[in-house]
């Protein structure tokens, strides 16, 4: 059912999608299992407004917290649990407590990230956290958490250019090479033509030679007939 509503949600089918993962989450519910109703709400998550996405996130992390803190659905879940924090609060008071919560959950998903080597997962939350930070008020926080991003974002995207590159340059050699096993086999073809036409020809050569030496001899046993 959850690969289902998956499937529906990657074609933006939301309506067969929403079907899937309200039957993933009621037969996990009663399985009593908490990484199939992790999964499943993480998801599912994607195809809500923020309210109803904030709310399923933070009840999957209730699970994510039992079954496995530290994996890469967590670390992705805080992240996003701190993202759609920093989007809510209608006053001030309520605007400032969601940002130090946003502030918190985004920190302790990139700290999992760190630990695991989760590039991907800290550039996305780090430029989060320092607009996070700039609107509490910490400037200098968020300069030094946006240069820490930048710089990770542009090593990134380095590294991911040189591979790109290096994968060009392997294709390019491999493109030259088939071309010149190719090129190898058509000359091999043409010289084993040539040896054959050479074999020919000699054969030929050597059947015209015979042909006139017999009919040489033939004429000149003639000759000698005719003098005796």
């Amino acid at each position: 059912m959850a690969s289902i509503a998956e499937t529906y949600s990657l074609m933006k089918d939301y309506k067969n999608a929403e079907k899937y993962y309200i039957n993933a989450y009621s037969i996990f519910k009663k399985l009593d299992d908490p990484v199939g109703l992790a999964w499943v709400l993480t998801n599912w998550s994607n195809i809500q407004d923020d309210f109803k996405a904030f709310k399923m996130r933070l009840e999957a992390q209730k699970y994510l917290d039992i079954t496995g803190p530290d994996n890469i659905m967590s670390m992705n879940n805080l992240g996003n649990i701190g993202l759609l924090y920093s989007k809510m609060g209608n006053n001030s008071s309520e605007k400032k407590k969601n940002l130090n919560l946003a502030e918190m959950y985004l920190e302790k998903s990139i700290k999992i990230s760190s630990q695991t080597e989760n590039l991907d997962n800290i550039i996305e939350f780090l430029q989060v956290l320092s607009k996070v930070q700039a609107e509490k008020g910490k400037f200098e926080k968020a300069y030094n958490t946006l240069e820490e991003y930048n710089s990770l974002n542009d090593s990134l995207y380095s590294q991911e250019n040189k591979n790109k590159i290096a994968k060009l340059e392997s294709q390019k050699d491999i493109e030259l090479r088939d071309k010149q096993i190719q090129i190898n086999k058509i000359a091999l073809k043409a010289k084993e033509k040539q040896k054959w036409f050479l074999l020919s020809g000699m054969a030929l050569l050597a059947i015209i030679g015979c042909l006139l030496f017999y009919q040489n001899k033939k004429r000149n046993n003639r000759l000698y007939r005719h003098d005796t």
